[in-house]
């Protein structure tokens, strides 16, 4: 794709709505995090007005409807037109160069800008990147949900490196996406009849945000591109290997106890529950042990304690302690009434424990959590 070059000598004029052009910044500063961001570039073509940046390592276009009336090319302090474009009253209003300067507003307020030279220093000019040959339909809502039941899995460390991705497996039409933070492993899918086979590591908070309005997704060699109607966004894979977790989302062995769970009661109770630990820690541990006719939560905290009885369709099982924010987490990506927690041997004590729905089927969400210690839970 060859991008217009930037030339201050021909004149722009168009004319959008002002919260359109907002939003359209405000999605390219925060997709390729603005403050890596020193210029935008602003295109006026038939009928369009695009918005473009580029970051350290991601490339972010929006695009809005727009009346234009002299097409052209400015390039601006993102930070500055940004305040700007915030600042105008809703409605339509014109945006304009005349010389150095950009101009945005209406009859009734403008304001104006000094233009950015792109051979300046330190200004980064946006350029379009190779984008995927092929961009693949993805059903909005489902790809949005699958992103959303593994990202709790994301750890917040960014020394991380490839657990801060999201696992992308495309075989045969179907598509899986898994996170791990080695304590809790996530994985759900949806179908995408007609995308090729293959194997990508998406920055994992950078696919969650995108795939709120996601409608097709491409990959090239080095990078993964979501677009929606209005929004084209890129940023590279990453590199490393990926933790195989086909064995331990696949378990051997027959289970030692399954609890069949009310899930709206059992995670208010969790929330409870942390809800009431005043004492800071990374880890609110919550210990789930037998009960009559179903199953007790506890809490124990240096300062306060709780305790919630829950409902549960539950045989005789030796008690465990599990964080409290992945139970949370994993309650919250099931759309069932009930949840079905899975207990397995494992060398001391449990092995990671399932959390998903049951009957689920392949692409629902299922959780493995490691169990927390009750010593620790105590």
């Amino acid at each position: 794709m060859v991008t217009e070059p930037i030339r201050k000598d021909l004149r722009m004029e168009v004319f959008a709505d002002s919260k359109e052009l907002a939003r359209a910044v405000g999605h390219v500063l925060k997709t390729v995090n603005g403050r890596d961001v020193s210029a935008l570039r602003l295109e006026a073509s038939d009928g369009t007005l695009a918005v473009s940046a580029t970051g350290s390592d991601r490339w972010s276009r929006s695009i809005l409807p727009a009346e234009t009336m002299e097409p052209g090319v400015a390039l601006v302090g993102a930070a500055r037109f940004d305040a700007v474009v915030r600042a105008l009253p809703a409605g339509e209003i014109r945006v304009e160069t005349d010389g150095e300067w950009v101009a945005a507003g209406s009859d009734g307020a403008r304001l104006r800008l000094r233009m950015l030279d792109p051979d300046m220093e330190g200004v980064v000019t946006p350029v379009t990147p190779p984008l995927p040959d092929v961009m693949h339909p993805v059903d909005t809502e489902k790809f949005a949900r699958t992103a959303d039941a593994v990202a709790g899995a994301i750890p917040a460390d960014p020394g991380m490196g490839v657990l801060r991705a999201i696992h992308l497996t495309v075989d045969g039409g179907r598509m899986t996406m898994e996170a791990t933070d080695r304590n809790l492993a996530s994985r759900a899918g949806l179908d995408v009849a007609g995308m090729p086979d293959g194997e990508w590591l998406a920055p994992g908070e950078w696919l969650k945000a995108n795939a709120r309005n996601a409608r097709r997704i491409g990959f090239t060699g080095r990078a993964v591109c979501i677009q929606s109607d209005t929004d084209t966004d890129l940023t590279p894979v990453l590199d490393g290997a990926y933790p195989r977790l086909d064995r331990l989302f696949s378990p051997e062995g027959e289970p030692v106890a399954v609890l069949d769970v009310d899930r709206p009661p059992m995670l208010a109770a969790a929330r409870m529950l942390k809800n009431v630990n005043f004492t800071s820690r990374q880890i609110v541990p919550i210990r789930v042990e037998p009960d009559d006719h179903g199953i007790r939560l506890t809490l124990v905290d240096a300062d306060s304690n709780g305790v919630q009885h829950l409902d549960a369709d539950a045989p005789a099982f030796a008690p465990f302690g599990v964080n409290a924010d992945y139970l949370i987490d994993a309650l919250t990506t099931l759309t069932g009434e009930k949840a079905r927690v899975t207990l397995r041997e494992g060398r001391n004590g449990y092995a990671p424990i399932m959390i998903g729905a049951p009957d689920a089927d392949k692409d629902a969400p299922v959780h493995m959590v490691a169990p927390v210690r009750l010593g620790a839970a105590a």
